[in-house]
């Protein structure tokens, strides 16, 4: 995989967060989120993260910008938690 493909950072950031490098983690997530910023799975990833650090401002920054992102293709709505896709569901029906 290329490093400027955002896909490779947010693989990296996620196996930095299970190795508990959480630095490295918002890092690669970050460049992920920069690199393509229509992706909301860094954004979500980065709202966790950030949310076990007690970062709650950072956590909601990175929750908001999930949110206004549009839902996932249907083929990876698959890969992502429920409560995501719950407030994906919900923010699509109650959208005007």
């Amino acid at each position: 995989m290329e490093k400027s493909k955002p896909g490779y950072h947010f693989l990296v950031g996620k196996i930095y967060w299970r190795l508990k490098q959480l630095k490295k983690a918002i890092d690669a997530l970050e460049r992920a989120s920069f690199l393509d910023p229509t992706d909301s799975r860094p954004y979500y990833w980065l709202h966790l993260l950030y949310q076990h650090l007690g970062k709650k401002k950072d956590s909601e920054m990175a929750w908001l910008e999930l949110l206004r992102l549009p839902p996932p293709p249907n083929k990876l709505v698959r890969n992502y938690p429920l409560n995501l896709i719950f407030t994906l569901v919900v923010r699509s029906i109650l959208k005007p």
